[in-house]
């Protein structure tokens, strides 16, 4: 059951989240409303897919690309627990306070089956500034002190996380997932305020089109950017075409020579996306 939280202002100026990228911060902030209210859940992609990706063009990869993001920056803790996998997220009782909380029906990352892996260095950082805290106007007697990134349990490797792509590596070395991310935060530079997840799932079409190279891909959405012009499957199949922009949605009727309507085609408006590309 998803569940209001807040978020503090020093997110945005968390070091530790300004290494994330776009979707792996959206996704960070998702899981504060899919954990229960000690911060634990399921350790599953399809299911956290399910909850804070709901109608986006992204894959259960791609989110768990991105919680493999997240374990490495040791904002979340991933843990097993008698053969099932679990996250928790680091320093959640110690930055939330929530009334009348529910306890968790999920084991803590202490009763993990083996020790906890080391955190990294940006452990601190992320964990004090990070994540939001939630507080209500009644007193609670439940308030509680966190451990910190000190509860931490088993650290597992993604299952399915592809690694980042370097930004020389060649197009052929690289999955579609990783050619359309590296093009999409390329793009992101530009305009930082895109919804990324709409874009990347763009670029993910002209890639599986497979005419025309990432740099023409990436070249024709910063023309667009550069013009100020939104982007969608059909003004960047447009730009990548060479094609002028469509002067307006309205069906324009050819004239004869004297200049009475015909009844040939019209000139029609933007194409439909089943013959985009």
């Amino acid at each position: 059951m998803a569940r209001i939280r807040s978020i503090k202002p020093e997110f945005f100026t968390s070091l530790t989240i300004a290494n994330l990228d776009l979707p792996s911060r959206l996704t960070f902030i998702g899981l504060w409303t899919h954990c229960d209210d000690e911060g634990r859940c399921i350790d599953d992609a399809r299911l956290i897919k399910a909850a804070i990706w709901p109608l986006d063009d992204r894959t259960a990869a791609d989110v768990e690309e991105d919680l493999g993001a997240l374990s490495e920056s040791s904002l979340i803790t991933r843990y097993e627990v008698a053969g099932r996998r679990y996250l928790a997220v680091c320093g959640w009782a110690e930055h939330q306070r929530i009334n009348r909380a529910t306890k968790s029906k999920y084991p803590s990352p202490d009763q993990a089956e083996s020790p906890a892996a080391p955190p990294p260095a940006s452990g601190n950082e992320s964990s004090q500034a990070a994540h939001g805290g939630l507080s209500e106007n009644s007193v609670s007697t439940h308030d509680r002190k966190g451990t910190g990134n000190r509860e931490q349990g088993k650290e597992e490797p993604p299952a399915a996380a592809e690694p980042p792509a370097r930004h020389d590596a060649p197009a052929e070395q690289l999955s579609v997932t990783q050619r359309s991310k590296r093009i999409t935060d390329a793009y992101a530079v530009a305009e930082p305020m895109c919804k990324w997840p709409a874009i990347n799932g763009i670029v993910i079409k002209a890639i599986k089109a497979e005419k025309w190279s990432d740099d023409e891909i990436s070249a024709a959405l910063l023309r667009l950017a550069d013009e100020g012009r939104t982007v969608t499957v059909e003004t960047l199949r447009r730009e990548l075409a060479g094609d002028p922009p469509p002067v307006g949605r309205a069906h324009l009727r050819l004239t004869g020579t004297d200049g009475r309507p015909t009844s040939g085609p019209r000139a029609t408006g933007p194409i439909s996306e089943e013959d985009i590309w």
